[in-house]
């Protein structure tokens, strides 16, 4: 399901050229947590914290610190995204 680790060529290795898909690749190869506003499938809206692990054209796999697990999001389904000032400690 995702093709491709995090890694600095990876903007251009996808073509990117979204703003939103841009920021989450720089936070990924930066290995900082990005605060997302996710729209679940079934229309919930929820606001989470998360340090992304995989990216692919259309999904992200990220460690999620409100449910303290590795979580698929859908990229479309990413509302708005901001980088997170704040540290996290993990052990994803």
């Amino acid at each position: 399901m995702f093709g491709y680790n995090v890694n600095k060529n990876i903007c251009s290795i996808l073509k990117v050229e979204n703003k939103l898909q841009r920021l989450l690749i720089k936070c990924a190869v930066d290995k900082k947590p990005v605060e997302i506003i996710y729209q679940s499938k079934k229309g919930t809206i929820s606001q989470r914290t998360i340090l992304i692990k995989k990216v692919n054209h259309q999904q992200i796999l990220a460690y999620c610190y409100q449910k303290r697990q590795i979580r698929s999001f859908i990229i479309e389904q990413i509302l708005a995204a901001q980088p997170v000032k704040k540290r996290f400690t993990t052990s994803a």
